[in-house]
């Protein structure tokens, strides 16, 4: 008799440790669905790279004010962009962000502001012998003068690897 009341604590206690498994392996399967849910849905957020809109074939003719020069970066590409970075009254930026012809890279400009890393601008893709004059605004922001830091990224053009990516420390002024 005595022997059957300690089998049957045994099986109590064996039920309550596969009870407690069970739920156990339950929750981190839920937790796990919704690590894989979330991860999916920031990867399909990502959009593909796409051409510049609105590129222009050659190299820009840019007024002397804006202090246009070319880039040459350690990664083996080059770039031509303004110095003077103005935004415009329409929220735009006059970038003269180019391409040159000899170039073996896809590039692409983004300004970001410095304090808070939010996009300010962002270019599509711009290809050898193209450039951008201006970049329309990611979204509204206050007509200030701002400290920003520009990201130059560089691509090759059959695979759009990463070739390297060039910063910028500059200040966005007002119009």
């Amino acid at each position: 008799m005595e022997k059957e009341r300690r089998n049957q604590g045994l099986k109590v206690q064996t039920g309550r440790k596969r009870t407690y498994l069970l739920i156990g392996i339950v929750v981190l399967l839920f937790l796990l669905g919704g690590v894989l849910f979330l991860v999916g849905s920031q990867l399909k957020k990502r959009e593909p790279l796409q051409h510049e809109a609105n590129a222009i074939a050659g190299a820009p003719a840019a007024e002397e004010s804006y202090l246009y020069g070319e880039v040459d970066t350690d990664f083996g590409y080059r770039f031509g962009i303004a110095a003077n970075l103005y935004q415009q009254e329409d929220g735009s930026l006059v970038v003269y962000f180019a391409n040159p012809a000899d170039s073996e890279a896809y590039l692409m400009c983004e300004v970001r502001e410095t304090k808070t890393d939010k996009i300010l601008y962002r270019s599509g893709l711009i290809y050898p012998d193209e450039y951008v004059e201006q970049l329309a605004a990611a979204s509204k922001f206050a007509n200030e003068d701002k400290d920003i830091t520009l990201y130059i990224y560089a691509f090759e053009p059959d695979t759009l690897y990463s070739r390297g990516t060039t910063t910028m420390v500059s200040v966005l002024h007002k119009w």
